[in-house]
C-alpha cells in the first residue's frame, strides 16, 4: 500500500465569477474564521445597493466586514493569492482584495459554501 498524496488531502475547487475570471478555492474550517466573520452574514445575501445602504446605517459594520472579507479571501482563495498588504509590496503572483471589485460577494459565497457554511444563519453545516 502506498502513501496518499498531500493533493488527496487537500479540498479545493476552480470557481467561475461573474465577471469571467476563474479562481482556486479552498475549504474552510471553522478555526479559519474569527468571530467579526459572523456579522459578515448579514450582507451575505443582499445585492449591492443593499449592502450599501446597510453600511450607511451602521459604520461600524464596513471595517468588520472588510477585516472578515480579508480573513475569508487570504485564506480561501489559493490561487492567485489575495492580499491586503500595500500595493507596492505585491508580488506578481498576487492579487490586491481591492481588485476583487464586483467578484467580492459571489467569491465569497462560493467560499462559504463550499466550505459548509449556511448563509442564511452563518452555522457550519
Amino acid at each position: 500500500m502506498g502513501i496518499t498524496p498531500a493533493s488527496a488531502f487537500r479540498q479545493r475547487k476552480a470557481v467561475a465569477l461573474p465577471t469571467g475570471r476563474t479562481v482556486e478555492i479552498r475549504k474552510l474550517q471553522p478555526m479559519d474564521f474569527q468571530v467579526e466573520a459572523t456579522r459578515l452574514f448579514e450582507l451575505a445575501d443582499m445585492t449591492q445597493e443593499q449592502i450599501q445602504k446597510r453600511l450607511l446605517q451602521d459604520p461600524g459594520l464596513f471595517q468588520v466586514a472588510f477585516k472578515a472579507l480579508e480573513q475569508i479571501f487570504t485564506k480561501g482563495v489559493v490561487s492567485p493569492k489575495v492580499s491586503a498588504k500595500p500595493i507596492d509590496e505585491l508580488a506578481p503572483d498576487e492579487v490586491h482584495i481591492s481588485d476583487i471589485g464586483e467578484d467580492a460577494m459571489p467569491l465569497l459565497q462560493a467560499i462559504l459554501q463550499f466550505s459548509g457554511v449556511d448563509l442564511t444563519t452563518g452555522q457550519v453545516i
